[in-house]
């Protein structure tokens, strides 16, 4: 992940493609890669933060494994949860895994 990292900072100083946040989306990367390794069955339940905007990734309404139609009306009928309620069941997750 940081030999790719590394690779992409040196070819957006040889181009004029706008400058990102390289380094957090690598460690936004490693993170995801650890919750992927931790739960293989639930890591696509997890929410990210974008390194470009800083908003909170909309939670899935139900577990990945439970939604079965991957139609696009499927898709868009998903009530997703707001990006302020994903985070506050984050928070409230981890005080309990801690606790």
């Amino acid at each position: 992940i940081d030999f790719q990292a590394r690779y992409i900072k040196d070819l957006l100083e040889l181009s004029d493609y706008p400058s990102f946040p390289v380094e957090e989306q690598a460690e936004l990367f490693k993170k995801w890669l650890k919750d992927k390794q931790a739960d293989i069955m639930g890591f696509r339940n997890k929410t990210y933060q974008s390194t470009v905007t800083g908003t909170m990734a909309a939670k899935l309404p139900r577990p990945w494994l439970d939604i079965k139609d991957d139609t696009l009306e499927g898709f868009m009928s998903l009530k997703f949860q707001k990006a302020e309620a994903t985070a506050q069941a984050e928070i409230a997750e981890a005080e309990t895994v801690e606790a």
